[in-house]
């Protein structure tokens, strides 16, 4: 489907019919998909892993469900382990760069710190639940946050070296 096929299809779904909405916007990611797919099949068809791997990490957003779909089905265990292992890797480095660029300077973004971060075990004092950390009044919240800054696990997520 190209822009103007989407347009003409976006403007005749009416905004409110969802059921309509939902099954164009899975017809396009399923287009979308399409390339991650094949890379995948050219992959498990026996082309080098170096390739394959390349491009299907330059197409990560569109390649982890493919990936994970063709690790639950692939019946070789070493394609399996590296189709995970490629997943997780890049989870794990989308992770890191959220955790980067957000600070625990604004109640909006502690919420979203505390969605991806557990606390660890040697932050005694336990820290509440966003519920909680919500209906606190502004000075309390701010001084969770800093509180939340110093603690060993956010000082941690930044610590390379080894425990």
């Amino acid at each position: 489907m190209n822009a103007q096929e989407l347009y003409q299809r976006l403007y005749e779904i009416d905004e409110a019919d969802a059921e309509k909405l939902r099954e164009l916007a899975a017809e396009i990611a399923t287009a979308a998909r399409e390339p991650a797919r094949a890379v995948l099949d050219v992959w498990a068809q026996g082309a080098s892993a170096t390739p394959c791997a390349f491009v299907c990490i330059q197409l990560r957003e569109l390649a982890y469900r493919e990936m994970l779909r063709r690790a639950e089905t692939t019946s070789e265990p070493g394609l399996r382990v590296q189709l995970l292992e490629m997943v997780v890797d890049q989870q794990l480095r989308f992770r890191e760069q959220l955790l980067a660029m957000l600070q625990p300077d604004s109640p909006q973004a502690y919420v979203l710190i505390r969605r991806l971060v557990e606390p660890l075990d040697a932050d005694a004092d336990p820290f509440p639940s966003e519920e909680e950390f919500l209906a606190l009044d502004p000075p309390r919240q701010r001084k969770e946050m800093k509180r939340w800054a110093e603690s060993r696990t956010w000082q941690s997520l930044f610590d390379s070296s080894p425990d």
